[in-house]
């Protein structure tokens, strides 16, 4: 190299390794020679190095030989970076990037302010402390120190910052498993009638329960002595809040009957308006049936009037059995008089019935009670006797005592038909002698053998 490109680079000339198209090597031989003058060494020449930076270690790319040192040289080579001065054999190594001291290596573990490194292998951020090692950097899953340690280095989701959960792990590092901060743990509750549900009022949080705790979401049990109540325990009309819901004998309970509103008070309600209830509201009965709830005298099993009006609330009005009903009879002859063994109760005459009865034969117009008796061998006027004597067209009859074929008209009976020992003929003066009669021969015995009147009234001749 030239002894004015060192004169140069002494006094701040452009760095060789900086300052493209120059070449130091062109003029080594006007060196060496100048250099070897000026010394006035008439001795072997020494060979330095370019020391740009001064830091006492030449660049050994650009070294020169001369009789003494030129400025902004260095007698020593080695140096890997001449323009800088922390840069040389002697110099310390650093976590830089660089090749400090020059051996050919970058930041090695040795460098002086190299750092400590924990592994990281599940990559969650926190280090396994039991594996450590001393450099400038590592390769992946390495981490520096600063964090607390990790107790499972396997495993992402455990870790000192992590959340403690219940899964039978001791998820944040705190040597407890499933302790009582666990972000999930449940609310337990006494169950000490066994009926499934818990009290309210005995909650414990932990991952699992004790025995007698049962599990979370059956708790509201508000009697925990009586195992028939609970939240899911069927309400009952008995007193007791059986299903836990703050209410007594509600509505919803399975034997809660209906009542219905009386108005009227005659203690029957409107079938139509009705609520369900362990027990009566005012002004509710549990008894339906009333169909006119206005009315006290009008409800199921009141007495039917023939008043238009349905009384007992059977649905029909004025009906055949109502209480003032009249009584009518078949009258299937048109004779205005009803069979009596065909009677029938209405409020009104039925069509073919008439108010009076006593019709012995509801089949012939002619025969009924006001009717003539006539003798035909029929009761005509319904009296249970048949052509009896005082039937319109009866005979009159004679006792004929002596048999002589005419009557004593003082003994005398109307009859439809001839009597035993009656004849129709009259006029027997002594029914005790045959022959005595009208139309008998006059004889002079003392007797009016005629019946003429007169005794013993002899013809001439006679």
């Amino acid at each position: 190299m030239s002894a004015w490109l060192l004169l140069l680079l002494a006094c701040g000339a452009p760095d060789p390794s900086t300052s493209p198209g120059w070449d130091p090597i062109s003029e080594r031989g006007a060196l060496q020679d100048h250099g070897c003058e000026a010394a006035g060494n008439q001795g072997a020449a020494i060979t330095f190095w370019l020391d740009h930076d001064g830091d006492s270690y030449g660049d050994p790319r650009y070294d020169l030989t001369a009789c003494a040192q030129p400025p902004g040289t260095s007698h020593r080579a080695g140096d890997c970076d001449d323009t800088r001065a922390s840069s040389h054999p002697e110099a310390q190594e650093r976590c830089n990037q660089r090749d400090d001291d020059c051996d050919g290596q970058t930041d090695e573990d040795d460098a002086v302010d190299a750092v400590r490194w924990l592994a990281d292998r599940d990559e969650d951020g926190w280090p396994d402390t039991s594996t450590e090692r001393v450099g400038c950097r590592t390769g992946p899953n390495w981490i520096q120190p600063g964090a607390d340690p990790d107790c499972d280095d396997g495993d992402p989701a455990v870790h000192p910052g992590a959340s403690e959960i219940c899964n039978g792990i001791d998820d944040d590092c705190d040597g407890l498993v499933d302790g009582d901060d666990a972000a999930d743990l449940l609310m337990w509750y006494r169950d000490a009638d066994g009926d499934g549900f818990g009290d309210a009022a005995t909650a414990r949080s932990s991952c699992e329960p004790a025995s007698g705790w049962i599990e979370p979401g059956a708790w509201a049990d508000c009697d925990d002595g009586d195992p028939a109540v609970h939240p899911q325990a069927t309400e009952l009309c008995n007193g007791v809040d059986d299903d836990c819901d703050g209410v007594v004998d509600e509505e919803d309970a399975p034997d809660a009957v209906p009542w219905y509103v009386d108005n009227d008070g005659d203690r029957f309600g409107d079938p139509a308006r009705s609520v369900l209830s362990c027990d009566p509201p005012p002004g509710y009965v549990s008894s339906p049936g009333d169909c006119d709830d206005l009315r006290a005298e009008t409800h199921l099993g009141a007495e039917e009037l023939c008043n238009g009006l349905d009384d007992d609330c059977d649905g029909v009005v004025d009906e055949d059995d109502a209480t003032d009903a009249g009584t009518w009879f078949a009258d299937a002859d048109g004779d205005r008089f009803g069979d009596p063994d065909a009677p029938r109760r209405a409020c009104e005459l039925p069509p073919g019935h008439s108010a009076t009865g006593g019709d012995c034969d509801d089949t012939r117009a002619s025969v009924h009670p006001e009717s003539t008796e006539v003798c035909n061998g029929i009761d005509d006027d319904c009296d249970v006797a048949v052509d009896e004597s005082d039937a319109d067209d009866a005979f009159t009859w004679y006792l004929d005592a002596d048999l002589d074929g005419w009557g004593d008209r003082n003994n005398r009976i109307d009859a439809c038909y001839q009597p035993t020992g009656y004849v129709s003929p009259r006029g027997d003066c002594d029914d005790a002698d045959p022959g005595v009669h009208p139309g008998a021969s006059e004889r002079a015995d003392g007797k009016d053998n005629d019946c003429d009147g007169a005794i013993d009234d002899l013809a001439p001749g006679g």
